[in-house]
C-alpha cells in the first residue's frame, strides 16, 4: 500500500474512531436528559415547565448577538494556521469579544428585568428569573466557542466529554434542585453553576495543552475583520432560525395557554431524539469538510455519500420506531397532564428527519458559500413556519404548530440540496439502491413492531428491544453495509476488546 494510501486508511480510521466516541457520549448525554424530563414535567406540572421552557427560549433569542458568527468562522479558519500559537490568538479574540457583548447583554437584560418579565414570562413576579438570565448568557457564550475551538481541532474526544458533562451535570443539579424547591430562579442558578465549572475546566485544558498559554498578543485587525465578515452574515441567519424554531411556542402561548408551550415542548423534546443519531457523524464530518475544502481534496464528494447514507441508516429506523411507540414515550418522559403530546410527533419526527439527512449538505454549503445563501433560505422557511402556525394553531393546537414545523423544514431541505456546489442529485442517483434496502429494512422493522404491540399492547421496553433486533437483522440481510464497512466500522469495538485482553493477560 502507498504512503498516501496508508494516510488516508488511517484518516478513515479516525473519522470513525472519533464517531465512536461521539456516539457513546451522546449515549451518556441522552439518557441524562430524558431522564431530566420526566423529573421536571413531573414536579412542575404544565403551566410552570411552559414557563422554564420560555425563560431558556428567552436566552436563545440573546446568544447569536453575543456570539456574531465566529464559531462559524472558527470552525473555517482554524485548520489554516500552521502552530498553536496562531490559534490561541484566535480562540482567545473570540472569546473575549464574545464575553464583552454578552457582559453588556446581560447588564441590558437585568437592567430591563421587569419589562421583559411581564412581556415574555407574563408576570413581573418573575423578575429574579430574568436577572439571572443575563448571568447564564455570558457562560452559555463562552462554553459554545471553546467547545468550537476544540471540534475544529478535531479534539473530538474532549469535545464529546464536555457535552456529556453538560447534560449529566444538568441532570444531577436541576433534579435535586426540583425536587428540593421546585423553584425557577433556583433552576437557573443551577445551570449557572454547572457552565461555570465546565467553562473553568475549559480554559484550564485549553491553557494547559498550550493553546491559551504563551501568548501574549492578538491578531490582526485584518485577521479578527475576516472572522466577522465570514461570521456576522450567520448571526441573522441565526436570529431566523430561532424564530422558527421557537415561533411555535410563542404563538402557542399567545392563541392558546403556557400550558399548550409545555405539551408541544415535550412532543419537541422528544422528536429531537433523530438529532442525537446524527450528532455523532455532524460532530466529525464538519471540520473534516473544512479541512477537505481548504487542502481542496477530491474526498469531499465521498464523505458527503457516505455521511447521508450513514446518518440514514440510524436515522430511519429511530423515525419509524418513535412515531410507531410515541404514546409510549409520552406516558415514559411526563405525565398524563401531557398526553396531547403525541399529536404533535409524528409531524416534528418527520420535518427532523429531512433535517437531520441533509446536515452534512447543510454544513458544505455554509463553508462554500457562507451566510448569504443560508439567511435566503431561512427567512423563506421563517414565511412559511409562522404563516402555517398563525393558520393551523387557532384549530389544531400543538398538533397545527406540528405540521407548520414539518412542512418549513422540508421545504428548508429542499433549498439546500439546490445551493450544493456538488452535484447532489449525481451523489443520490449513487445512493439509491443503499436508500432503499434502508427503507426496505425500516419498513420491515416498523411491521414487526406493530405486529408485537397488537400481542402485547402494554409492553414498553421489550417493544423498543424487539425493533432494534429485527432492523439489524434486516440490514445484514439486505446487504446494505458492505464487508469493508464493516470491518472499518467495528475497528473502535475490536481494538478495545483486544486492549481489555492485553490487559487481563499482563502478568
Amino acid at each position: 500500500m502507498s504512503e498516501r494510501a496508508e494516510a488516508r486508511a488511517a484518516e478513515k480510521r479516525r473519522f470513525v474512531s472519533d464517531a465512536w466516541v461521539v456516539g457513546l457520549a451522546q449515549v451518556g448525554g441522552s439518557i441524562a436528559t430524558w431522564m431530566l424530563l420526566p423529573v421536571l414535567t413531573g414536579t412542575l406540572g404544565t403551566e410552570k415547565y411552559g414557563l422554564w421552557v420560555l425563560a431558556l427560549v428567552l436566552v436563545c433569542y440573546v446568544l447569536p448577538w453575543c456570539e456574531l458568527g465566529l464559531s462559524a468562522s472558527l470552525v473555517r479558519f482554524i485548520p489554516g494556521y500552521a502552530g498553536e500559537v496562531e490559534r490561541g490568538l484566535a480562540l482567545r479574540a473570540v472569546r473575549r469579544m464574545n464575553g464583552g457583548i454578552s457582559l453588556l447583554f446581560g447588564l441590558g437584560i437585568t437592567l430591563g428585568a421587569d419589562w421583559i418579565a411581564l412581556h415574555f414570562l407574563g408576570g413581573v413576579e418573575h423578575t429574579l428569573v430574568v436577572r439571572l438570565l443575563g448571568g447564564l448568557v455570558f457562560l452559555e457564550g463562552q462554553f459554545f466557542l471553546a467547545n468550537t475551538f476544540l471540534q475544529a481541532r478535531e479534539k473530538i474526544r474532549l469535545y464529546a466529554l464536555l457535552n456529556a458533562m453538560r447534560s449529566i451535570g444538568d441532570l444531577v443539579v436541576l433534579a435535586v434542585l426540583v425536587l428540593w424547591t421546585g423553584s425557577l430562579e433556583q433552576l437557573v442558578l443551577a445551570k449557572i453553576v454547572v457552565l461555570g465549572v465546565l467553562v473553568a475546566w475549559q480554559s484550564y485544558h485549553l491553557r494547559r495543552r498550550g493553546s491559551a498559554s504563551g501568548v501574549n498578543g492578538f491578531i490582526t485587525t485584518v485577521e479578527l475583520k475576516k472572522y466577522i465578515q465570514h461570521g456576522f452574515p450567520l448571526v441573522p441567519v441565526n436570529v431566523v432560525w430561532l424564530f422558527i424554531m421557537m415561533a411555535d411556542r410563542n404563538m402557542l402561548e399567545h392563541f392558546r395557554s403556557a400550558s399548550a408551550v409545555g405539551i408541544y415542548n415535550v412532543a419537541d423534546s422528544i422528536a429531537l431524539l433523530l438529532m442525537n443519531f446524527v450528532r455523532p457523524v455532524n460532530a466529525v464530518i464538519l471540520p473534516k469538510f473544512s479541512v477537505l475544502l481548504h487542502e481542496q481534496s477530491d474526498e469531499v464528494s465521498r464523505y458527503l455519500e457516505k455521511g447521508i447514507k450513514f446518518i440514514c441508516l440510524l436515522l430511519f429506523p429511530a423515525l419509524l420506531g418513535i412515531v410507531v411507540t410515541g404514546d409510549i414515550l409520552v406516558q415514559l418522559l411526563s405525565t398524563p397532564d401531557f398526553a396531547e403530546a403525541v399529536g404533535p410527533l409524528p409531524f416534528l419526527c418527520l420535518g427532523y428527519f429531512f433535517f437531520s439527512l441533509f446536515y452534512p449538505v447543510y454544513h458544505l454549503v455554509l463553508l462554500q458559500r457562507g451566510g448569504k445563501v443560508m439567511l435566503y433560505l431561512s427567512l423563506g422557511t421563517l414565511l412559511i413556519n409562522v404563516g402555517l402556525n398563525w393558520l393551523l394553531i387557532p384549530t389544531w393546537g400543538v398538533k397545527g404548530a406540528g405540521v407548520a414545523t414539518c412542512c418549513s423544514l422540508i421545504f428548508y431541505v429542499t433549498g439546500l440540496g439546490f445551493s450544493c456546489r456538488i452535484s447532489f442529485a449525481s451523489s443520490a442517483r449513487r445512493l439509491a439502491g443503499d436508500l432503499l434496502r434502508i427503507l426496505a429494512a425500516g419498513l420491515g422493522m416498523g411491521a414487526a413492531v406493530l405486529g408485537f404491540r397488537a400481542v402485547f399492547p402494554f409492553v414498553g421496553l421489550p417493544t423498543i428491544l424487539v425493533g432494534v433486533a429485527s432492523y439489524i437483522l434486516l440490514v445484514l440481510a439486505s446487504g446494505v453495509v458492505t464487508a469493508a464497512e464493516r470491518t472499518l466500522l467495528l475497528g473502535p469495538l475490536q481494538g478495545l476488546l483486544q486492549f481489555n485482553r492485553r490487559k487481563r493477560d499482563y502478568p
